[in-house]
């Protein structure tokens, strides 16, 4: 424990939900990672991401794959020596990895099968430069269908999709597509084929990809929506005066913040600004969304040891929460999480190199539970989701993950009708906020 430099300002609109207090706290437990005999103590890469359903750890040429929700070590398995990693994915039993000199490997999870492929495969030109530096699998969105007489929606993709940037800040820049093809009948690896490459002839250092759309924020200060089924750019949406450096997206908005301060909401359908939402406290450093509200993390003007978190509803636009928090977090690369009950805010204090991670009440603002890591060691890397705080820390030599487990949270609510207790464990509600991006 620590303490928390923090205080909490209420302002915009009531939200009406009566009081509330919480019972329970976050459970800490240690997962150790398997020691390399062929790596050296001080790992030169190290990187650490968690999704729905797994937790990846990179330790220089070694991936662990950990299952959700138990943290249970399913594989291990050594890279190639010479290749570095750019990015990697997961998607159910599916792990993505490109490589910086384009080598794109599907590990399977199930059969422990791997399918390798270059990006200059799908053109054949040998001689081109890439220099990939994200992938991300692809959330099927629902799509219109207008054409050869059919009309109604449909989903697309069907089957597994990879969305890999490539020379994000040169105007060479380009987003490959790659589909991973399954048999019905009979378990086969899924072998990647190319399905198209999008040229976007400007510098998008940051994109979000659903359905059928690939939204990037670009040098320009415009926010440019691209159709992975045609290729083409549909909108080009103007209004930032700086650049563009976060993103959320879903399927009918898109919210983009940038470094002049302002966060902006979008319809991907007509490419009209439906909200500007200005809270005048310095450039957005990260930006998350939920079914029922927005949270962004700003940059203070004056000092970059000190940072807002604003909650605002995602309907009206009004401010619901303005967190002011002085501690010296590590921003962008922290991390924020929401889901309709609660938020969580990670990141690493660069005066102490701890992990740290805020609880807060979405409600009311009030403050949860907070905690991390001690002195004693050294935070490698860190990641949130809603039900677990992850930090990768190597402590006397030793490499191992600090879970916290947050699904022992209990709120209870009232109001002047009604008494209720929320078990946030309920996997009803189980990560809204990270299909959203």
């Amino acid at each position: 424990m620590f303490l928390l430099d923090m205080y909490i300002t209420m302002s915009g609109m009531n939200t009406g939900h009566g009081s509330s207090r919480w019972t329970g706290e976050a459970i800490q437990h240690s997962v150790p990672i398997p020691d390399d005999p062929n790596n050296s103590k001080l790992a030169s890469t190290c990187y650490l991401k968690c999704t729905r359903t797994h937790c990846v750890v990179q330790i220089d040429d070694v991936i662990h794959v950990y299952r959700l929700q138990d943290f249970l070590l399913t594989h291990s398995f050594q890279l190639p020596q010479g290749h570095s990693v750019a990015d990697f994915d997961l998607d159910n039993d599916l792990l993505a990895i490109v490589f910086f000199d384009g080598d794109l490997h599907i590990w399977d999870l199930l059969d422990y099968k791997c399918a390798v492929v270059n990006l200059k495969d799908a053109t054949l030109d040998y001689d081109a430069e890439v220099l990939p530096s994200a992938i991300s699998f692809l959330k099927a969105g629902p799509i219109e269908l207008g054409s050869n007489g059919l009309t109604g929606t449909s989903i697309w993709p069907q089957e597994p999709t990879v969305v890999i940037q490539d020379r994000p800040f040169d105007r060479n820049g380009a987003f490959w597509i790659w589909r991973l093809h399954r048999s019905d009948k009979e378990y086969v690896s899924p072998r990647p084929s190319f399905l198209r490459r999008i040229h976007t002839g400007i510098g998008a250092g940051f994109f979000k990809a659903s359905g059928k759309t690939v939204a990037t924020g670009c040098d320009d200060c415009t926010v440019r929506l691209w159709n992975l089924m045609t290729g083409d750019c549909d909108w080009v949406l103007i209004g930032h005066s700086r650049p563009v450096r976060q993103l959320c997206l879903d399927q009918s908005n898109v919210y983009s913040g940038s470094e002049d301060g302002t966060i902006r909401i979008w319809d991907i359908h007509s490419g009209r600004c439906l909200s500007v939402l200005n809270p005048h406290l310095g450039r957005v450093a990260t930006l998350t969304c939920s079914s029922t509200h927005i949270m962004s993390c700003h940059l203070n003007r004056h000092s970059r040891k000190k940072v807002h978190i604003i909650l605002w509803d995602i309907r009206s636009g009004d401010l619901v929460h303005n967190v002011d928090d002085s501690r010296q977090l590590s921003w962008p690369e922290s991390q924020m999480v929401i889901d309709d009950y609660k938020m969580v805010v990670g990141g690493v204090d660069l005066s102490a190199d701890e992990a740290r991670f805020t609880v807060l009440d979405i409600r009311s603002g009030d403050l949860i539970d907070y905690f991390g890591t001690n002195g004693t060691t050294r935070v490698k890397g860190f990641a949130s989701t809603n039900q677990f705080c992850v930090a990768l820390i190597q402590r006397r030599g030793v490499y191992s993950l600090d879970v916290w487990d947050l699904r022992n949270y209990v709120q209870h609510y009232s109001s002047d009708v009604q008494s209720q207790d929320i078990q946030l464990a309920d996997a009803r509600k189980n990560t809204n906020a990270q299909d959203r991006g």
